[in-house]
């Protein structure tokens, strides 16, 4: 009979409480707005001491790959790389020097035009 009371008692409790319970729509609506996330103010990215590009100027760097070498530099020294490598196909390792570039000269046929220039420019030194 105890058993049954405890039940009784137990499932009354259980039914005040449920009863009692505000629905999911009341929950949502007694909560505070969420207020808007304040506005970030655009970071500020400039350099002091260097003057700031005019809006929708070409962002043209006068440099390379973080190298401190003007453009046309770096483009010359990649330019008479790319000429060894081919002098490299046409003369043999072993010439260095005058006989290099004499051979070069020789060959300037076989070689493309930025090289040719190039052993051109050698050449006048």
């Amino acid at each position: 009979m105890a058993g049954v009371a405890s039940l009784v008692g137990l499932a009354l409790v259980w039914s005040i409480v449920w009863a009692n319970l505000p629905s999911r729509e009341k929950l949502l609506s007694e909560q505070p707005a969420i207020p808007a996330a304040p506005a970030v103010p655009e970071l500020d990215l400039s350099i002091p001491g260097v003057p700031a590009k005019p809006p929708g100027a070409p962002a043209v760097p006068t440099t390379t790959g973080g190298f401190s070498v003007p453009r046309e530099i770096r483009a010359k020294q990649i330019a008479e790389v790319k000429c060894d490598a081919e002098a490299q196909r046409v003369c043999p390792d072993s010439l260095m020097g005058a006989e290099r570039l004499q051979c070069m000269a020789q060959h300037l046929k076989q070689l493309s035009q930025p090289c040719q220039h190039i052993v051109r420019e050698r050449m006048a030194r």
